[in-house]
């Protein structure tokens, strides 16, 4: 959007992608070590953008996963969902050194928050023509692909794939309270608060989603829907379903 006004008529592909590593390991000397995603799903705002950008997107990563349109990316982005929930639920309950193992933060409390949170998305994926939200198998293929399961990909539960897939997500580095808070103010910026206002486009309830940006908001100290990625900034205005559904299908 910016490119386009400061050069009317230019030609712009636009791409976006998981991210790229899987975890990150701080060392003693200051440097960190990466450990690069298996599962990065990409798109476009169109196949044809997608088409475009896959040769340049593969110099970055081997194991990329084209999504049908932007939206389905976002929705398929498990980490970016799962992520800002537990660091919500480590600085509510000072457990911020917890992080290291989520084993020791998980609980029945936000399990069930995230069985919601996937419910109330998988709503906006049927109404965006989108295949369904499902953390469980995400998690599990990546824990199938890196070798840790015990089992079968379907033998691994929810709730053992979040310790054996996200748990990894935050080990590796020292967390204090201000680094949660930055990394919790990006994921939800970035990431839940586009995904609320594509459900109020389509006239979708999403009262868990909406409630994990207002605690985050109220523990950072921002409103983080203020500064979020809305339509607005990236110069969408006025966007109607039929908008979105075009965007998705083309």
């Amino acid at each position: 959007h910016q490119l386009n006004l400061r050069r009317p008529g230019a030609r712009v592909n636009v791409i976006e992608m998981d991210e790229l590593y899987s975890t990150v390991v701080e060392r003693p000397d200051g440097s960190f070590f990466v450990t690069p995603a298996r599962r990065v799903n990409i798109a476009g705002p169109t196949r044809n953008e997608t088409r475009r950008a896959m040769w340049l997107a593969s110099l970055l990563s081997r194991d990329l996963m084209p999504a049908s349109g932007l939206i389905e990316r976002g929705l398929l982005d498990a980490q970016s969902i799962v992520r800002p929930l537990f660091l919500l639920s480590a600085m509510l309950g000072a457990k911020i050194d917890a992080l290291g193992d989520l084993s020791r933060l998980l609980n029945r409390a936000n399990l069930a928050m995230l069985v919601d949170l996937e419910q109330e998305l998988n709503h906006l994926a049927l109404a965006a023509h989108c295949q369904p939200v499902d953390f469980a198998r995400s998690l599990r293929e990546e824990a199938d692909l890196r070798g840790l399961a015990q089992g079968p990909v379907c033998d691994v539960t929810l709730a053992e794939a979040l310790v054996t897939i996200a748990g990894k997500w935050f080990s590796g580095t020292s967390w204090s309270y201000g680094q949660a808070q930055y990394f919790l103010s990006s994921y939800v910026a970035e990431h839940l608060v586009p995904l609320a206002q594509l459900a109020r486009v389509f006239d979708l309830a999403v009262p868990v989603l909406d409630s994990v940006i207002q605690l985050a908001s109220s523990v950072v100290g921002t409103d983080l829907v203020a500064v979020g990625r809305t339509f607005d900034a990236i110069g969408l205005v006025n966007v109607k379903r039929i908008d979105l559904l075009e965007m998705t299908e083309a």
